[in-house]
């Protein structure tokens, strides 16, 4: 999924040239919506009003997430909002534990730290920029983002929802709020569209809305949230790959090595939390 959203970057920057945000959120979850609904139609699974509920709850995140980044990354430089979503990290984890009421050891923070780093390192090749209101948007979005993963764990927590039903009630109200705030400009916006237009819509809304929400659904209820938030911060590392072989952009070595840093910290503290994870697992165990 890291992989998937790094590569949106570049896919929505050229979007954006064509069509102002509210329309690009829209026609992207339109087509998200579009996809998912005949998918869920052929598996049939019982509709419950729990998973109704866990559903329009990460709509929610969903939505607010989507508005702040697009409106962010449209607000701030790519270099601090790059390093400001990256705390989704950090955020994650504290969240998780509250809401676990069990705290990860120190060292996991440490790494996550150094993990954050590594990104500040891969995104300020031309340099950092003096706080805007697109760096708060941002903050706020990582925020909403770790509380996205969060519940996505959480809520879903020994229950036996369809991960595919969850995701069309998540993208659909998103679909919904989005269609309704900036739809106006979406016929508009699709008579401008030409070929490849059309193909990067698709990627965003089918590749980086319905595969990648999916990937963290499945993958959240698989692990735990922490692991996926480690995961997901490699997302600036990708994005700088992407564009290095997509776009011909070019990074330092600094960019390097921050990308270094994203990797090792984060393979570390992975191994710190699923040991920690399993630590009363295997205690119980042995007694």
């Amino acid at each position: 999924m890291a992989l998937i959203w790094g590569s949106s970057y570049l896919t929505a920057k050229n979007l954006l040239n064509v069509m102002t945000v509210p329309t690009l959120l829209s026609l992207r979850l339109l087509v998200t919506g579009i996809t998912l609904l005949p998918l869920w139609l052929t598996r049939r699974t019982p509709v419950t009003a729990s998973a109704v509920r866990v559903g329009l709850i990460l709509g929610f995140f969903t939505t607010v997430t989507f508005w702040l980044e697009t409106y962010g990354v449209a607000r701030t430089s790519a270099t601090n909002a790059g390093l400001l979503i990256s705390l989704t990290i950090v955020f994650t984890p504290v969240l998780e534990s509250v809401v676990r009421r069990a705290w990860l050891p120190r060292s996991f923070f440490v790494a996550a730290v150094i993990a954050v780093v590594g990104v500040a390192l891969l995104v300020s090749s031309h340099g950092f920029h003096h706080p805007t209101l697109g760096d708060a948007l941002m903050l706020c979005a990582a925020a909403t983002r770790a509380c996205m993963v969060t519940s996505s764990g959480h809520l879903t927590d020994g229950q036996h929802f369809d991960t595919l039903f969850l995701t069309l009630v998540q993208c659909g109200s998103c679909a919904v709020v989005l269609t309704a705030v900036g739809g106006r400009g979406d016929l508009h916006a699709l008579s401008l569209l030409q070929g490849g237009d059309w193909f990067a819509l698709a990627y965003l809304g089918i590749g980086c809305s319905v595969i990648g929400l999916l990937i963290q659904m499945w993958a959240v209820r698989e692990t735990s949230a922490t692991r996926a938030s480690l995961l997901l911060g490699t997302e600036p590392l990708w994005a700088v790959i992407v564009a290095a072989v997509v776009g011909h952009e070019t990074t330092t070595w600094i960019g390097i090595l921050g990308g270094a840093l994203i990797i090792g910290s984060t393979y570390v503290a992975q191994g710190i939390e699923i040991r920690h994870r399993l630590t009363p697992t295997l205690a119980e165990h042995v007694v």
